[in-house]
């Protein structure tokens, strides 16, 4: 995109219509071009009034890979809004290095919304310590944060994962949303292991527990089954 179409679309970012300025946060993102004025004028419109052109601003950020406005994307891990957190967490696994370390320290951090944040931008990163960042948070308190890593580690796809995610996914007071996403995330993961450690999982005293690891392996079954549809996720 040529320099004239770019300052028509950082003007537009403070046109007075909110679709227009959503529309030219997405198109920016959508450029090769990571100069100065771009970044600059996305990291004005994250403090735009409107939370569409929030969302297409930080967005648009990650795309880029604009390691620069990594502490002002982080910033936006402390929103109220779920939206907002969320592709705030998505553009930081992008961020490189400087966008994983926040992800990492912020998993640990006071506020839950912003650890279930944390949890889901890890799941978007390429890195192979975002395993074991994720399987650190396994036990967290919040029913939220442990299903947003089950989520993640699903999204990964590690048989790194599968011991963690079975004891997780065998303990008896585990909430059933968050037993759902562990079994998703182990089915994805399959293997001999894995198949094995949910059968052991069938003889638990808990009846949700010996439920869903039946739905596990009929999942595992069905993805062996059809690997290419499977959607395993592998970490190079």
């Amino acid at each position: 995109m040529d320099e004239l179409s770019i300052r028509k679309l950082t003007d537009e970012l403070k046109s007075d219509s909110e679709s227009l300025r959503a529309d030219a946060a997405r198109a920016l993102g959508n450029t090769s071009s990571k100069g100065e004025l771009v970044v600059n004028s996305l990291v004005e419109a994250l403090g735009d009034s409107s939370d569409s052109v929030r969302i297409q601003a930080v967005a648009a950020l990650g795309r880029l890979r604009a390691e620069e406005a990594t502490a002002s994307v982080a910033v936006l891990l402390r929103e109220r809004g779920a939206e907002i957190r969320e592709a705030a967490a998505e553009a930081l696994a992008l961020l490189g290095e400087p966008g994983f370390k926040i992800l990492e320290k912020s998993i640990g951090d006071d506020d839950p919304n912003v650890r279930e944040s944390a949890a889901t931008g890890l799941g978007y990163s390429s890195s192979k310590r975002a395993i074991g960042v994720l399987l650190g948070s396994l036990e967290d308190p919040v029913r939220a944060v442990r299903s947003s890593v089950a989520d993640s580690l699903n999204r990964i796809g590690s048989e790194e994962a599968v011991e963690a995610l079975i004891h997780a996914f065998c303990r008896r007071d585990e909430e059933e949303s968050v037993l759902d996403s562990i079994a998703a995330a182990l089915a994805n993961v399959g293997g001999t292991r894995t198949r094995r450690l949910l059968e052991q999982c069938k003889t638990s005293a808990d009846e949700r527990v010996r439920k869903w690891a039946q739905a596990a392996l009929d999942d595992l079954a069905a993805n062996e089954s059809y690997p290419a549809q499977s959607g395993t996720n592998e970490i190079e």
